[in-house]
């Protein structure tokens, strides 16, 4: 199983978490919002670390702040003239704006299949 290595003092701390089972990732200041289907998990690095380590082709960066996985999404909402994803968790992810066309398109062409 691949994991997350977290730097702690002189040592470092091996977090066992699976990679290819993160399904949001969420940018918090100096952490990470690291989240899977059975827990979610406080990390101090960077986002673009984190999501570095991710699998390619698995998700999207789709704010500058989140990155989710490709698996939940369920489609998109607006509100207030605000794109937002649908997971199937129910939860509310904001897409930036620069990006809302790709990210259309990008969710139309994973809810079609």
């Amino acid at each position: 199983m691949q994991h997350f290595t977290i730097p702690h003092s002189a040592s470092a701390i091996q977090i066992p978490v699976a990679l290819h089972e993160v399904v949001h990732v969420e940018a918090q200041g100096n952490y990470v919002l690291l989240t899977t289907p059975g827990r979610s998990l406080m990390l101090r690095m960077s986002f673009a670390t984190c999501i570095g380590m991710l699998p390619s082709g698995t998700g999207r960066q789709i704010h500058r702040s989140h990155w989710v996985a490709s698996r939940i999404i369920t489609g998109t909402s607006a509100r207030n003239r605000r794109l937002f994803l649908t997971t199937t968790t129910g939860k509310q992810i904001p897409v930036a704006r620069n990006r809302k066309h790709t990210i259309t398109e990008w969710v139309r062409q994973l809810t079609a299949s």
